[in-house]
């Protein structure tokens, strides 16, 4: 199975145990992983061994075949990859370990991952599941126009539903708890999210840091 964006052939997918649920992780979201790497002649050149490898998926901390691969997995997923050298370490090769314009095949079982971590002081009372990716580059602003479709869930049930046109930093006034005025300025345009919103970014100024509200967002457009 072909998993690249562009279905060129780089990253190829066997699924050798299926794991749990369809979620996945995406860009930003940390993962916990047990991996083999070998090369195209069976050399072992990489893996762990008790502790996992655990990396945050889109920020270039392995090579884009690897962070492919994980992005494609279900919790508890094991399968295997043969990655081309444009997904791997390219025609140069990393040091005396991969060989120039050398395919790679690994074996991975993802343990777990964790939502993005959207908060500013990264301490994941804001995270984020993307639904769907958004357009273009460009996010909103502390005080830009946005316009919003909103769901409230709990217990996996919608009980809040509406559309609100509102104006950063505005919100309260509005019924919109901080925590989602934070998160809109990671939102692209188009983007539909569920929100995981923590303890002091609810309506709850001061209280139980483990009270959680679940809303799923997509910002229809902003100006700013």
């Amino acid at each position: 199975m072909d998993i690249t964006p562009k279905l060129d052939g780089g990253v190829l997918k066997e699924i050798l145990v299926h794991g749990n649920g369809t979620d996945k992780p995406h860009k930003g979201c940390r993962a916990f992983v047990h991996y083999t790497g070998s090369l195209s002649d069976g050399t072992v050149f990489d893996k762990t061994n008790e502790v996992p490898f655990q990396f945050t998926i889109g920020k270039d901390m392995t090579i884009k075949g690897f962070d492919l691969a994980v992005s494609s997995m279900a919790c508890d997923e094991k399968s295997t990859f043969r990655c081309h050298p444009d997904y791997g370490y390219g025609l140069d090769g990393f040091e005396q370990i991969i060989p120039p314009n050398t395919w790679l095949t690994f074996e991975i079982h993802l343990l777990k991952w964790t939502w993005e971590d959207i908060s500013r002081r990264k301490d994941k009372s804001i995270t984020r599941q993307i639904l769907e990716y958004g357009v273009d580059h460009a996010t909103p602003s502390s005080v830009s126009l946005v316009n919003i479709h909103l769901e409230k869930e709990e217990n996996g049930n919608v009980i809040e539903e509406r559309d609100i046109e509102f104006r950063l930093g505005e919100g309260k006034d509005f019924g919109i708890c901080p925590g989602i005025e934070i998160a809109l300025t990671k939102f692209k345009k188009k983007e539909k999210s569920r929100l995981f919103i923590y303890g002091k970014h609810t309506f709850l100024e001061y209280g139980n840091d483990d009270f959680k509200e679940v809303y799923v967002i997509k910002l229809n457009f902003f100006e700013k």
